[in-house]
């Protein structure tokens, strides 16, 4: 169960973040210094969250394998 919370609750960051990225991305390269900052502030969070991720889902596959961490 707290598993799959984190994975909900990492899937909303996710997409919350890419979403803030691709909206703001245009506008930043352009020079606009708040969409710059909504960016790179998004950036961490997005890249981060893709990864743990990934590794949930890794891990989930490893076990349903039976060579389980």
């Amino acid at each position: 169960m707290r598993l799959q919370l984190s994975f909900i609750a990492l899937l909303l960051i996710a997409s919350i973040s890419t979403s803030v990225i691709w909206k703001n991305l245009a506008t930043a390269r352009d020079g606009d210094d708040a969409a710059t900052i909504a960016v790179f502030t998004a950036l961490p969070a997005a890249f981060v969250s893709i990864l743990l991720l990934c590794r949930i889902v890794l891990r989930a596959l490893a076990a349903r394998h039976g060579e389980g961490n």
